[in-house]
């Protein structure tokens, strides 16, 4: 019918491998990404990522599709989410995702046996997935015990109120919404850095972000806003603020634009 059709690139070829160990080398990865560009998208005349590092990535892969650079967007019961006044009581870090490689939830693990505030810490794994018995092996070697659970959306929610951390240890990620979701809600986020990790594009200074895999500098982080808790809730506050300009409103507003843009070229 001669209409344009825009495509949305929201999954990396190792988000399927990562799981897959056969799978996630050169070879798998790059048959996914050809599948990706000759066969998915082969008909799209633009596509829509969520951040300027996935478009580089696409850019990168030799796509020729006009890119649009859109947030999945943030929802209101996450912006409108109350938070806790005062920082600590107890001082809680919050990991938010299913229990899997690609999530790295291990880096915090070690990270927690290296910060020098651990015991002074709650711990809060929110999640399930196929490595829980390793992970609660991990657990149960440190200072202080996590709580690991799922959580249903609202009761997630009212733990992102009495939370001062979320820390997003994702390898692969394309855009992390849950990190984006607790931020907007008053929780400072710390996010890994990589290749493949998009959701580090919404660090706002070197203290919301650490080189993926790296528990150490994790550990630094960590340590660092718990012993600068003003610190902690001027940034708590810039990120609330941000996280309003990151709205499904907002997106939904940029993305109709975008339509338009297409069809009317």
């Amino acid at each position: 019918m001669d209409k344009p059709v825009i495509g949305t690139f929201h999954i990396y070829p190792q988000n399927i491998t990562s799981s897959v160990p056969f799978l996630n080398n050169s070879l798998g990865n790059w048959s996914f990404m050809l599948f990706f560009r000759k066969k998915s998208f082969r008909n799209c005349a633009a596509l829509q990522c969520p951040t300027e590092k996935v478009a580089n990535w696409l850019r990168k892969n030799h796509f020729k599709q006009k890119l649009f650079v859109v947030s999945n967007g943030i929802s209101s019961k996450f912006i409108n989410n109350s938070h806790k006044k005062e920082v600590g009581h107890p001082f809680t870090i919050l990991c938010i995702g299913r229990f899997s490689h690609e999530k790295q939830q291990k880096t915090l693990f070690k990270a927690m046996h290296l910060a020098k505030h651990a015991s002074q810490i709650r711990l809060i794994f929110a999640g399930q997935g196929p490595l829980q018995k390793k992970y609660k092996k991990l657990a149960a070697k440190l200072p202080h015990q996590p709580i690991m659970q799922f959580f249903t959306p609202a009761e997630l929610r009212q733990v992102m109120t009495q939370s001062d951390l979320i820390v997003h240890c994702a390898k692969v990620e394309i855009e992390g919404m849950a990190c984006m979701e607790a931020f907007a809600s008053g929780c400072v986020p710390v996010i890994a850095d990589g290749p493949l990790t998009s959701t580090s594009s919404y660090a706002l200074s070197e203290n919301n972000r650490f080189s993926v895999g790296d528990a150490q500098a994790l550990a630094d982080k960590i340590d660092y806003w718990f012993e600068h808790p003003q610190e902690l809730k001027t940034m708590q506050e810039k990120y609330r603020e941000y996280g309003r300009s990151l709205s499904v409103a907002n997106s939904a507003k940029t993305a109709l634009g975008n339509l338009k843009q297409l069809y009317l070229r």
